[in-house]
C-alpha cells in the first residue's frame, strides 16, 4: 500500500506541479509536494466521505505569513487528533515544524489565500488546488472514493452491499443464502436463519471487498451484544460495525409458525446498531466507525402457514414499500449509514 501512495502522490505532483510552477515558482513546487503529502496525512484520521462539510488545507510559501488573525486556532502535534476534533467545516494549515493550525467552522477567501499559499479544498466530493489566480480539479481516479488522496473504504462498503442486494439477496442466489428456507418457494424462513445471512454476507464481503481488510462475524462491542460482521481495513483508523435483521416468517419444523417479524424489528436493530456505535466510540475513541444496518426483507402479503404457492400481487406487496425509522439514526448521527433494505423476491405463480 505505501508503494502505491507514493506513485499516486508522484503522479499528482508532477500533474499540478506545471500550475503551480508558472504561479509561484520553485518554492511553490516544493510546497505543493508537502501539501499533497499533508492532505493524505489528514485523510488517514479524516474520513471525507462522511464530511458534508468544506475542508481547506494550506501551506503558505512564507512560513512567517499569518493569514489567519481570529480566531485563535486549535494547535495539533498529532495528525491522530483530527479524528476527535473534526465535525464541522474547517481550515486546516501545514507548519513546517509538523504542526497542524485548525480553525473550525471558519471561511476564508480561497482567491486572498491563494496569493500567499498553495491551497487544496474538498467540498462535496470535488477537490481542487489553488495557487495565485489559477485552479485545477483534481481527476477522479476511483469513481467510488470520495477523494483520490483517501483509502476506498466506506464507500468501497457501500458498493459491495449494493451488488450483494442485487447480485445474491434479490433471488437467494447465494448457496449459503439459500438454505434459509423451508421451502422451494420462498415463502417461510427456517426457524432461526439468522446464522445463514450472517455467513453469507461474511463469506461475499471477504471476496469482494479488496486487500488490506479483515471480515469478522460476531465481534464483541461491550459486555452483552456482538455486532454481526466488523470489517477493519489495515493500515488505517477505519471499522464497519453491520447489523443484519430480517423481516418475514419463520416456520418450525412441524409446520407452525415460530416468528413473524414486521417492520418493527428493523427498527430495533436501528437502535441496536446506535447503541453498538456508542459502545464502540467508548472502546475505540480514535477509529473512525461507521454502522450499517442490514435487512433482508422476506416479508410476504396474506400469509398463512398452510400456503404452498403466493401469486404475483402478495408475493411483491412489501417489494418497494420503505421502511419508516423513527427515531432516524442516520440524519441524527455521523457514524450511521441510511439502513439497507434488500427485498427478496418469492416464486410466484
Amino acid at each position: 500500500m505505501s508503494g502505491e501512495s507514493e506513485s499516486l502522490e508522484s503522479f499528482l505532483e508532477k500533474y499540478y506541479s506545471s500550475m503551480v510552477q508558472k504561479e509561484f515558482g520553485n518554492m511553490g513546487v516544493s510546497v505543493l509536494e508537502d501539501l499533497i503529502k499533508g492532505v493524505r496525512s489528514i485523510y488517514q484520521f479524516i474520513e471525507p466521505s462522511i464530511c458534508n462539510f468544506s475542508i481547506v488545507v494550506f501551506k503558505t510559501l512564507d512560513e512567517n505569513t499569518e493569514p489567519i488573525h481570529r480566531p485563535e486556532p486549535f494547535i495539533l502535534d498529532d495528525y491522530q487528533l483530527l479524528t476527535q476534533i473534526i465535525d464541522q467545516e474547517c481550515i486546516i494549515r501545514l507548519n513546517a515544524n509538523g504542526q497542524l493550525h485548525v480553525w473550525k467552522h471558519h471561511q476564508i477567501d480561497l482567491s486572498f489565500l491563494s496569493k500567499i499559499a498553495v491551497v487544496y479544498q474538498y467540498n462535496n466530493r470535488q477537490e481542487c488546488f489553488f495557487a495565485n489566480s489559477a485552479f485545477q480539479r483534481v481527476p477522479k481516479l476511483s469513481a467510488s472514493q470520495a477523494s483520490t488522496f483517501a483509502s476506498d473504504t466506506f464507500d468501497e462498503l457501500l458498493q459491495a452491499l449494493d451488488a450483494y442486494k442485487t447480485e445474491q439477496v434479490r433471488y437467494s442466489s447465494c448457496p449459503i443464502l439459500q438454505e434459509i428456507w423451508k421451502e422451494s418457494n420462498r415463502l417461510f424462513l427456517k426457524n432461526a436463519p439468522e446464522h445463514y445471512m450472517r455467513n453469507s454476507l461474511t463469506h461475499f464481503l471477504k471476496i469482494r471487498l479488496r486487500n488490506y481488510k479483515e471480515v469478522r462475524p460476531e465481534q464483541v462491542i461491550d459486555d452483552s451484544h456482538p455486532a454481526d460482521i466488523k470489517v477493519t481495513w489495515f493500515l488505517t483508523n477505519r471499522l464497519a460495525l453491520i447489523e443484519i435483521k430480517w423481516l418475514g416468517t419463520s416456520m418450525k419444523p412441524d409446520g407452525n409458525i415460530a416468528q413473524k417479524y414486521t417492520d418493527y424489528r428493523a427498527r430495533e436493530g436501528a437502535k441496536q446498531l446506535a447503541e453498538y456505535l456508542e459502545g464502540n466510540l467508548q472502546q475505540a475513541p480514535i477509529h473512525i466507525t461507521r454502522g450499517y444496518l442490514v435487512i433482508i426483507d422476506c416479508r410476504r402479503a396474506k400469509l398463512t402457514k398452510m400456503m404452498t404457492a403466493i401469486n404475483q400481487r402478495d408475493g411483491t406487496y412489501y417489494r418497494d414499500q420503505e421502511i419508516n425509522f423513527d427515531p432516524c439514526y442516520h440524519e441524527k448521527r455521523r457514524d450511521f449509514e441510511k439502513p439497507i433494505r434488500m427485498f427478496v423476491e418469492p416464486k410466484c405463480i
